[in-house]
């Protein structure tokens, strides 16, 4: 089990698939073997492992879990490397990955040390991967994907909740940046878990998904083949770049702390975003303070270092496609046409993009529909609230934002008028939890996150 094809089980469906460095644009690694198993195979080898995982003790598991744990750290500065060549992100970023990977697999261990009982089978995992695909308990072979942009720690997520749960997996690591998480996979090689337990599936054909999709919740004896479709549809999409995102948002008003707020804004959608994940966001600030926000805006986007991911000083580096600057470059083209403007000169040149600042108060243009993966801040200029729900409702329901206010009624307003299902408010005395327990009662059944909250996690 030294050969890393044997480790992590890959089970190729195409002749070949080349992996680029996204910063020099040269070719990084290919993929490829004349070893084609079919889906009844993989399957068969799928159920095997899943009744041999039955007979493993918590014990064991957590045994296996502190291996890999070791191999983290242990190999934390290659990871990083892996994920800045293949993905574009900022070294310090990878880094940040890195650490996040980490703490996933910790808190898997965490869980399953915290069992009162010997078996495994319906474990409870630890908020860092409660929200998994596997529904926390064991059902057979549980399929997941990684995506492109957090390539390390969604392999960590999908391993970490598979072992404290007692499933199989099979999984689709990223074909743009595969190798960071097929190097974490490689790791379960090393503990004593069931050969098999995890296989990798990795393809360029779109073809493979739906032939497993048909596959999925047809139980064969105590095996069930158990896919989150939502999921998938998600890395298809975003794999092929067939549509443009959602705009994140962001909601000044006029009492908010500007410089905090210009900070916190600017660092989010650039600086602490994957560089190969930016996506763009809406900014709806109130026009009594528009001026100095856009001033400060330009100023922190200015001192932002854009070029080699692999350098520490480094914050933007190369967008992870050609297909997703050229689509950027297009929205923006229009955006233009249709009557916004910039306020930082535009320097777009593949694979970057320096971020964009647009004026597009009273424009209707594609960036008030959907947005892009790209660093884009479009502005917009209101007056009122009744301005705030009219343009977080453009192009569709507004699902969550970022909220800049110390004024608890703003909060309760836009919460109860656009329905949230989470709100990041960012101000005392808003943010007070003492003021949601009061003001916002039981019948409103979307949650509320506030920015202590999320630091208490």
């Amino acid at each position: 089990r030294n050969s890393l094809a044997i480790l992590i089980n890959l089970v190729s469906l195409f002749e070949a698939m080349d992996v680029f460095n996204k910063f020099t644009g040269k070719l990084a690694r290919t993929y490829e073997t004349s070893d084609r198993n079919s889906i009844e195979g993989i399957l068969s080898k799928s159920r095997e492992a899943f009744n041999s995982m039955k007979t493993m003790s918590v014990h064991d598991r957590i045994k296996a879990l502190q291996i890999v744990l070791e191999k983290i750290l242990e190999n934390g500065d290659s990871l990083s490397d892996l994920i800045t060549e293949e993905t574009g992100k900022p070294k310090k970023l990878a880094s940040n990955e890195v650490l996040a990977a980490e703490n996933i697999i910790e808190a898997a261990i965490q869980a399953l040390n915290n069992l009162s009982y010997g078996t495994i089978n319906y474990p409870l995992l630890g908020n860092a991967v409660n929200y998994s695909i596997y529904r926390n308990f064991a059902r057979g072979t549980v399929a997941g994907t990684c995506d492109y942009g957090n390539p390390l720690s969604s392999a960590a997520l999908k391993i970490a909740a598979s072992v404290a749960t007692g499933n199989a997996l099979l999984i689709f690591p990223s074909r743009i940046a595969p190798t960071p998480s097929l190097k974490l996979i490689s790791y379960v090689g090393d503990t004593q878990l069931p050969e098999h337990m995890v296989q990798t599936i990795l393809s360029e054909e779109s073809e493979i998904l739906d032939e497993l999709l048909s596959l999925a919740h047809k139980s064969q004896g105590n095996w069930e083949l158990v896919f989150d479709d939502d999921e998938f549809h998600e890395f298809t999409m975003l794999e092929n770049f067939e549509r443009r995102p959602e705009n994140r948002i962001a909601i000044i008003w006029n009492d908010a702390d500007l410089d905090s707020a210009a900070e916190s804004i600017t660092k989010s959608l650039f600086m602490a975003s994957p560089g190969s994940y930016i996506r763009s966001m809406k900014i709806i600030i109130h026009r009594d303070v528009s001026e100095y926000t856009l001033n400060r805006f330009i100023e922190i986007i200015s001192s932002i270092k854009i070029g080699d991911p692999s350098d520490p000083d480094t914050g933007i580096g190369p967008l992870v496609s050609g297909i997703m600057v050229s689509m950027t470059s297009d929205v923006l083209e229009e955006e233009i046409r249709s009557g916004s403007y910039p306020l930082l000169d535009l320097n777009i040149r593949n694979p970057f993009i320096h971020p964009v600042l647009l004026d597009s108060t009273g424009n209707n243009g594609p960036m008030s529909m959907k947005g892009v993966f790209g660093p884009v801040m479009a502005i917009y200029r209101i007056d009122s609230l009744q301005e705030v729900v009219d343009m977080c409702m453009v192009g569709g329901d507004c699902t969550d934002a970022s909220l800049y206010t110390s004024d608890i009624n703003i909060v309760r307003s836009l919460f109860e008028r656009l329905g949230f299902s989470s709100l990041n408010v960012n101000m005392e005395p808003a943010l007070n939890p003492e003021y949601f327990r009061t003001l916002f009662s039981s019948e409103l059944n979307s949650p509320i996150y506030t920015k202590r909250s999320v630091l208490n996690l």
